[in-house]
């Protein structure tokens, strides 16, 4: 990259100038969680789909919506190289040394350095003097006598060490110069070799500095492994007056090394120390390059404009750091702004690996971006710009696309190129607009299954909800109502939408076309688990089909619903309706199982219920136990909550309940030959409980019991109410009776027959 000045100046100043005038829309920036996939069982075994069951023929649609063109997954400035920040050295106090005909000044680290060949000459004489030291202490080993050498070349060597570090880590700093000035790579691999083999021995007293400068060449030569343990001492060391130089190098470690993630931690605990510090160029460059190349774009854009300023000698990580700006501009849709900068750069990066980006970004036809396109050599800009142009072209006219337009793309990109996702979104909507919903829909699918971006995530499953239910509300015949169940088992997710009514509309729209009576709950129940509403939504679903298979004498279906709903999560209403349509499937079944209904009641009732619903279940398990013929477990039920049957105290709507509870009380002391008890609570309750069902077999008992004491008066009475509540052949075969003096028996062959029976009085007869 070449440094300009000038005129390029101007353009800068003006550009900045505008684009700080324009506010910067906010962006969505990438997140990391995605949706786990849960796995269902109970499927129902159905054949595999084919296309000739779910594809009609094909029709072109050219109205559809694009909600969703940029992915925002890729970068292409990741796959170029980044550009190091200068090499700064520290001053160190060897700098002081006298050897040879030099005498090194502290002005010697003074950035930009002295000239290429004084650096040189320094080198060379230094270089000299290490070895005319090193040949001197050769020379007074060999002098001493062989007995005495062994001792005496330790000690020599060691002085020897203790004359040449210094030298040794001064002559590295000069390759280190020297390679800033020349970019010959050569030279930071010889500085770095010199550096590792004097690490040992560096003094005390300027190891710090000499740490900092051998990792920032460490980082240039890209030797990170060796470079990280050096710079991670350092750190450790809080109290030094060098915390400074050690964090700006941790960053630029973090950067080079393409630890971004860790590298943006460090930023962001720089940025509380350095409230109100001075910023280091690394830290003001740094940060809006790990932004960008994070693709967190808003943030790079604000930072950028806020700190990068136009300089005449500008450094080249400055300058790539004002390309970043370019594209972070265009990803945030300031185009205009985008190409205006990437226009003033472009004399900065002649004939450099970005030259073709920036070409690209400016050129204005179809025809001029595919010419690139094919002067270009670079894999990685080649993929970007083919993925990047069909998908430019295909917005630009959709009705010329299918798949096959995007095949040839897709199979020169590595399976492992984040640029897949934005061919394979495009080609999702060139299938959908050719009337292929299964198929759209899996890539869909697949795109919002790999997204870490949750607005993404969101958008991609409305678009396909959208997409389910104007494919599922469609379908017209069984075999395509098939087809779309047989989808919606196939994938591991489901529907998403703000009412899960609309979920269930669905549903049915499909089961009914099918036949719900031959659907089976395990079918709509996978459906329906799989989908991502909440429990409580779920549940909404799961009560909605329990109720329809029950309407439809579906009981067992019905059953197997309501064994998958979580009772703990229901509310007050919901939590009736369940039982109730539990109970009901129960006992409308063939043959009813009551056992198990007067289990479900008994814990229903345990669980704290509220005294409305406490009354429900006393009734439900009277009902029951006096079918069974468990007369005194009735009777312990009923009088359990009613006592003798006064209910002045309760609100009206406890009658609902209540006098049914009465009715049973009379029929049960009949029963338990408790007579003269049946006659009174039926005298002082006959107004409420002969409006009830059961005042038919009220009247019986009552009149049974009558029977029993003689009490004929009573039993005029209750003849004279069984005229106005019984039909006129009931009352008259049952008059015959009485008249004729057989009553007693008739009466209880009836109420055998009817399950009202009561006991004889043997003594009465």
């Amino acid at each position: 990259m070449n440094n300009c000045a000038g005129s390029i100046k101007i353009l800068f100043l003006l550009f900045v100038a505008a684009v700080l005038s324009v506010p910067v829309a906010a962006a969505a920036q990438s997140e990391k969680s995605g949706p786990g996939e849960q796995e269902t069982t109970g499927t129902p075994v159905l054949t595999e789909m084919t296309d000739s069951e779910t594809e009609p023929a094909a029709e072109i649609v050219t109205e559809h919506q694009y909600p969703i063109t940029n992915l925002g997954a890729y970068n292409i400035y990741q796959d170029l190289p980044k550009v190091g920040m200068p090499l700064r050295l520290l001053y160190s106090p060897f700098s002081k040394l006298v050897y040879g005909p030099f005498e090194p000044a502290a002005d010697l680290y003074k950035f930009p350095y002295p000239s290429v060949e004084e650096i040189t000459q320094r080198i060379t004489t230094l270089k000299s003097t290490i070895e005319k030291l090193r040949q001197a202490a050769k020379e007074q080993i060999e002098a001493i006598p062989e007995k005495e050498r062994a001792q005496k070349a330790t000690e020599i060597e060691n002085k020897l060490k203790n004359d040449t570090v210094e030298m040794s880590v001064h002559l590295a700093d000069l390759y280190a110069m020297k390679f800033y000035k020349t970019r010959n790579e050569d030279y930071v691999r010889e500085a770095s070799e010199i550096y590792k083999e004097a690490y040992n021995d560096i003094p005390a007293s300027f190891a710090e500095q000499t740490s900092v400068n051998m990792t920032m060449v460490l980082i240039a030569a890209k030797e990170f492994a060796t470079a990280f343990p050096v710079i991670k001492k350092l750190v450790k060391k809080s109290s030094s007056t060098y915390l400074h130089n050690i964090n700006d190098t941790m960053l630029e470690f973090y950067f080079l090394s393409g630890r971004l993630q860790k590298a943006l931690d460090a930023i962001d605990v720089m940025i509380d120390k350095k409230t109100l510090a001075k910023e280091s160029e690394i830290f003001l460059v740094r940060t809006g390059d790990v932004y960008f190349l994070l693709n967190q774009y808003q943030d790079a854009v604000e930072w950028y404009l806020s700190r990068l300023k136009p300089k005449e000698q500008a450094t080249e990580a400055e300058n790539l750091s004002w390309l970043y700006m370019a594209e972070a501009l265009y990803q945030t849709e300031k185009i205009d702004k985008a190409i205006e900068l990437y226009r003033v750069m472009k004399p900065f990066f002649v004939g450099t690996v970005y030259e073709p980006v920036i070409l690209y970004r400016t050129a204005a036809t179809v025809e001029e971006k595919t010419r690139i396109l094919n002067n270009t050599h670079n894999q990685h800009i080649v993929a970007w710009m083919r993925a990047t142009l069909i998908s430019e072209k295909f917005l630009a006219n959709p009705a010329l696309f299918t798949e096959d337009n995007f095949v040839d793309v897709l199979d020169g990109l590595p399976m492992d190129s984040a640029l897949r996702d934005q061919v394979t979104l495009m080609m999702a909507y060139a299938l959908r607009n050719n009337n292929k919903m299964y198929e759209a829909m899996d890539y869909f699918h697949m795109l919002e299954v790999k997204s870490n971006n949750r607005y993404l995530r969101g958008a991609l499953n409305e678009l396909i909800a959208g997409m389910l239910y104007k494919k599922g509300l469609s379908t017209k015949t069984a075999d395509e109502a098939l087809a779309f169940i047989r989808y919606l088992l196939s994938l591991k997710y489901s529907l998403r939408t703000e009412s899960p009514e609309e979920i269930y509309n669905l549903l049915h729209h499909n089961l009914a076309l099918i036949g719900i009576e031959n659907a089976s709950a395990e079918l709509t129940m996978r459906i329906i688990d799989s989908s991502v509403h909440t429990k409580r939504d779920k549940i909404y679903l799961e009560l909605k089909m329990a109720r329809d298979m029950h309407e439809v004498f579906a009981y067992k279906q019905s059953e197997r619903v309501l064994g998958q709903i979580d009772v703990n999560l229901l509310g007050p209403a919901e939590k009736v309706e369940y039982y109730t349509m539990h109970i009901a499937n129960l006992l409308d079944d063939v043959p009813p199982k009551k056992t198990t209904a007067l289990d479900i009641l008994t814990r229903w009732g345990n669980e704290g219920t509220t005294p409305k619903h406490s009354y429900w279940i006393a009734l439900k398990k009277t009902e029951i136990l006096y079918q069974q013929k468990e007369y005194e477990s009735a009777m312990e039920t009923v009088t359990g909550m009613i006592g003798t049957g006064d209910s002045a105290t309760l609100p009206p709507e406890f009658d609902a309940f209540i006098t049914p509870l009465i009715a049973y009380q009379v029929m049960l002391y009949n029963h338990l030959d408790k007579h003269k008890e049946c006659l009174g609570q039926f005298f002082k309750n006959q107004t409420k409980i002969l409006e009830t069902k059961l005042k038919r077999d009220v009247l019986m008992s009552a009149l049974s019991s009558a029977m029993a004491l003689k009490k004929n008066a009573e039993i005029n009475t209750l003849m004279d109410t069984a005229k106005t509540f019984m039909d006129k052949e009931s009352y008259d075969w049952l008059n015959k009776w009485v008249q004729g003096k057989i009553w007693v028996d008739q009466i209880n062959r009836y109420l055998d027959r009817s399950n009202l029976a009561v006991k004889n009085n043997e003594e009465e007869k």
